[in-house]
């Protein structure tokens, strides 16, 4: 370890590759950092536990709390500036993502990637997230627990030229620029979430807004938002939801002017199979 590391880094990943290529680990390969690779779910836990060893805390690499090094004067004085620069492109990014990031910041660990997504200090890694689901439906249930369900941190590169032209799309309107840059925004957020090593909850609306993008440019993410295709709601509304039956028993009205009758079968009588 270099004598300026203060910190014992660790990241899990699915693979060797799969790990080496995560955005969060930039700066810290720039700076010649040690890091090791935990590819087993035992492998996190275990390190996890471990906790400090001597002097060194042993931290997830693609933590919040992470200490990435210290920063030079002309690095802080760069990362404020890119701060006031991009006010306007992160108070964008967190209104159109919603309850999907918990917060949305300028990065300091990306180097060459455009975006990443890091978890709170107390939230999971991609890896234990999958382990968790895949206990719950061991046990037929889908809570993973309150950390599983902890939003992670959107944080975006200001030297990078995908975010530089999303500022450009932005502009100086915040949460009110048009369609164009809310599925602009929508494809940050994918390419954080891939690169990072999180599993999409629609593979299938990340798909659509590759396509659109390589047919007709930005103007097709905007058709996508303005016109979503049939079954999914436009940005910022509600999907429509099916007729709510609960509470209705057998030989109620539904609706004045229908006169429907709900019919349910008699449970002590037996259904008489019809002959063909």
């Amino acid at each position: 370890m270099k004598p300026e590391q203060k910190q014992i880094y660790y990241l899990s990943g699915a693979s060797k590759e799969a790990a080496n290529a995560s955005p969060v680990l930039e700066r810290l390969r720039k700076k010649g950092y040690e890091v090791l690779l935990a590819l087993d779910q035992i492998d996190e836990i275990a390190l996890q536990g471990v906790g400090k060893f001597g002097d060194f805390d042993v931290i997830d690499a693609a933590k919040e709390n992470a200490d990435l090094g210290e920063l030079t004067d002309e690095e802080k004085g760069e990362a404020e500036a890119a701060k006031e620069e991009l006010k306007a492109t992160v108070e964008f990014l967190k209104a159109s993502l919603g309850d999907r990031v918990d917060k949305v910041e300028v990065s300091s660990r990306l180097t060459e990637s455009p975006s990443a997504l890091v978890q709170p200090q107390w939230g999971m890694s991609p890896q234990m997230q999958r382990f968790m689901k895949a206990q719950a439906a061991a046990a037929g249930t889908d809570d993973m627990g309150m950390m599983g369900g902890m939003a992670s941190n959107l944080e975006i590169n200001p030297k990078h030229p995908v975010i530089l032209k999303l500022k450009d799309m932005v502009g100086e309107g915040g949460a009110a620029a048009e369609a164009p840059s809310a599925g602009f925004a929508e494809l940050v957020y994918d390419v954080a979430a891939v690169s990072s090593g999180y599993e999409l909850t629609d593979a299938s609306a990340f798909a659509k807004r590759v396509v659109a993008l390589m047919e007709l440019g930005v103007d097709g993410l905007a058709a996508l938002v303005t016109n979503p295709p049939a079954g999914e709601a436009p940005a910022g509304e509600a999907p429509a939801t099916t007729a709510d039956w609960s509470g209705v028993s057998a030989g109620d009205v539904v609706g004045e002017a229908s006169e429907t009758v709900v019919e349910t079968p008699d449970e002590d009588k037996p259904i008489e199979p019809e002959v063909l």
